[in-house]
This record gives C-alpha cells, structure tokens and sequence, in this order.
C-alpha cells in the first residue's frame, strides 16, 4: 500500500488526537497506581467500619427504646414494628431469662439463624462468631432480665450455593472475589467496635493483580480510546479519499481487528471484566463471543466497517463495470453467498443470546427485564 504524499501532513494536523490520548491514559495511570491503589482498599475498610459501627449504635438505641421493652416484657408484637425490625441491616433476636438459668426466646426479626449457646452465655458484650450459614458480629444488652442480641451478617458461608445462596459479603457482594476475613487482629484493616474491641480484619486477595480500576481512571482511559479510534477513522477516510477506498477500508478492517484481537490477551484499554456487562455467568457462547460486552464490542465494530463502505462509496460514487455476463453472475453469486452468511450468522448470534444468557427477553413479563436486556435489544 503506497500512502500519498501529503500524508504526514494530514498526521501533523490531527496529531493532537493523539498527544490528547496519551496525556489521558497516561492520567489515568497515574490515578491508579497512586490514588486507586490506596483508595480502595482504604474506602473498603471504612465501609465494614461504618457497616458494623452503625449497626451497633441502631441496635443500642432500638433495645433502649421503651417501647421496645414493654413489646418484649408483654409479648404484644405489632405487625408495624416487626416490619420494622425487617428494614435493619442486622438481625435481632430478645430473650427473657427463665428460673433453670436458660433463655425463653420472645422476639425475633429472621429465622435464617439464631444465635448459638456461645453468644449468649459470653462475658463480652460483642463478638465475631461463625454460625450456621456464615460470618456474624454480635451485640448483646443485658437490661433489667431482657436479653438483647444482634446479629449482623458479614460474609455468607452457605455449604451448598445456587443461584439466589451466594457465599459473599453482604454489605458489598462486588468485592468477594479480592477480599477475605479473618477473625482477630492485624496490623492494618482491623475492623473494631465503638469501644474499640477487634472483631475481624480484612486480606486483599492478589494484590495489586486484581485487575480493578478507578472509576475516573476508566473514564479517562476509555475517552483516551476514543480519540485514538476517531484518529483511525480520520485516516481511513483521507487514504479512502486521497489514494483507493480499497487502501482506506484494508486500513480501518486490520486496524480494528489487530486491536480487537489484542483486548482478548491484553487489557486493552483496562480489564473489561471487572465491568458487570462483561461478566461471562450472564451471557458466553464462544471465545469471541465470551460475554455480552464482547458481543457488543464486536457489533459496534461490524456496524463501523458497514457504515465506513457506505458512506465512502456514496462519496465516491463507485461504479463497477462488467461488461461480460458471466462476471455479472459471478458477482450476482458471491453478494447472495454474503447476504445469506450474513443472515445465518446474525441468527446464530440472536439464538445464542436467548439460549445461552441469564437475560431475559420475556417482553410480556415487563417487570422482568433489566439493563442487559436492553442491551440485547440494541444488538
């Protein structure tokens, strides 16, 4: 491919695209390897520390509440403040003391677990325990023969996991996969109660090899993308204008899958899978088709190319003249051959979004669609 000669001039020109990329990726770099890195894992600590703080100061106020006492010492539960047991992040459960030294349950806000014997026999007036079908830190009053306990759930640890049981946190299911608990102390990221006694810390899992990005440095990285792929296409159209459109479309079709094919290997321009559209348990097929993010990538790329040849092809009024009739039956074959590849391959693509997704597509049933829905729409 010979490129015209004024072409360095055309770069010149629009350089500033890419000096603009450059300084935005590089932006977000920096916000990465600088705020990010300690952000994060920062913001993740504060929010177990507020999580488990404002729980305690909800569960010491609602037991201090007279009307609480008088609901548990008369056994007269409403409907009105059962529901609002239910609103509280935790669990609460009130116990009257019985003659034999045990505890007769009078009140309680979930039946998934209870407390075990070690909770409410303790000394301490809170704790870290494991129970039944998971991690809990729990509070405890002792106030005038009412026993008042809390339970607040922190990670989930069901021995069998489906659909609707997941063995992640509760106060952000997002962050399983690079965090852990440990009950105790350490050093760094200890969560601790109001009076300061450690329940649990925090262990990021692969650091620094997660893969999470800064929301502003994602959004710097993916304007930085976009300059770039407009450069692109500011250079097919010149070599489509200037030279052959053959050179300017060649240009943009290995261009575009030389980059495609790098964001299968690399993250380019981050890692896509830490973005929910390109969770595979919602939609994968195929390599090429690994989620419904790379589907949508994929059929913005074909809706580029088809637009790019239309348009360039009106621009330059392209005829082609065959003057034989055998060539006119040959071209006649070969667009039909395109047209009905294209019409079984688009499909494939629709029936594996509808067979092998968790989106729903139930038009009738409104209520049941989501965003991915919507995006399935669009492609």
């Amino acid at each position: 491919m010979r490129f015209p000669p004024k072409l360095p001039r055309f770069i010149n020109s629009n350089l500033y695209l890419l000096v603009a990329a450059a300084w935005l990726i590089t932006l977000s770099f920096i916000i990465d390897n600088y705020w990010s890195a300690n952000s994060n894992e920062k913001a993740v600590f504060n929010k177990f520390t507020n999580y488990v703080q404002d729980a305690e100061v909800d569960f010491r106020t609602t037991v201090s509440d007279t009307a609480y006492n008088n609901i548990v010492r008369n056994n007269r539960n409403s409907e009105t403040y059962l529901e609002s047991l239910l609103e509280k992040t935790y669990y609460l459960y009130s116990y009257t003391k019985v003659d034999s030294g045990g505890f007769d349950l009078k009140l309680w806000s979930s039946q998934y677990v209870l407390p075990d014997s070690g909770i409410l026999n303790s000394n301490q007036a809170s704790g870290f325990a494991e129970l039944l079908n998971g991690y809990y830190v729990w509070n405890k009053i002792d106030t005038g023969g009412i026993l008042s306990v809390s339970l607040l759930p922190i990670k989930w640890n069901y021995f069998i996991t489906n659909k609707q049981l997941n063995n992640s946190f509760a106060v952000d299911p997002g962050i399983n996969a690079y965090y852990n608990i440990f009950p105790g102390e350490s050093k760094s990221m200890s969560v601790k109660t109001l009076s300061g006694r450690p329940l649990f810390y925090l262990v990021e899992i692969n650091k620094g090899v997660n893969g999470r990005d800064n929301g502003i440095s994602i959004f710097f990285r993916l304007l930085g993308t976009m300059l770039i792929l407009l450069f692109i296409q500011l250079c097919a159209v010149y070599l489509s204008i200037h030279r052959r459109f053959s050179d300017g479309f060649l240009f943009l079709l290995i261009t575009l899958l030389v980059l495609r094919a790098l964001s299968y290997f690399l993250p380019i321009p981050f890692n896509l899978r830490q973005l929910e559209l390109f969770d595979p348990t919602i939609y994968s097929s195929s390599f090429v088709l690994r989620s419904l993010g790379d589907l949508l990538i994929n059929a913005g790329m074909f809706v580029w190319l088809v637009m790019f040849v239309r348009t360039q092809l009106q621009h330059k009024k392209i005829h082609i003249p065959l003057q034989k009739v055998a060539y006119r039956w040959i071209l006649l074959v070969v667009g039909c051959c395109i047209i009905v590849a294209a019409t079984f391959i688009g499909a494939s693509v629709i029936r594996s979004l509808i067979a092998d997704s968790q989106i729903s597509f139930d038009v009738i049933n409104f209520f049941s669609l989501n965003f991915y829905s919507v995006v399935g729409f669009v492609i």
